[in-house]
């Protein structure tokens, strides 16, 4: 999976996103966290590179405090 269809699965659960950008909570934080360790836990190993937290803060526009 790569960057854009990660991407894809969280627009199509959180269409907002694609307008608005992300905004996390400390819970929402804790389970975009937890989503992104399930999906990639479903991939065969070696068949999935995790974005780095660059990638991830660029994809989902966090801003940082």
């Amino acid at each position: 999976m790569d960057k854009e269809q990660v991407w894809k699965q969280f627009v199509k659960k959180n269409p907002s996103f694609e307008t608005s950008g992300a905004h996390f909570t400390a819970a929402g934080l804790k389970k975009f966290f937890d989503t992104t360790w399930d999906a990639a836990q479903a991939v065969p190993e070696g068949k999935y590179q995790c974005p780095s937290l660059t990638e991830l803060i660029d994809l989902f526009k966090i801003k940082k405090k």
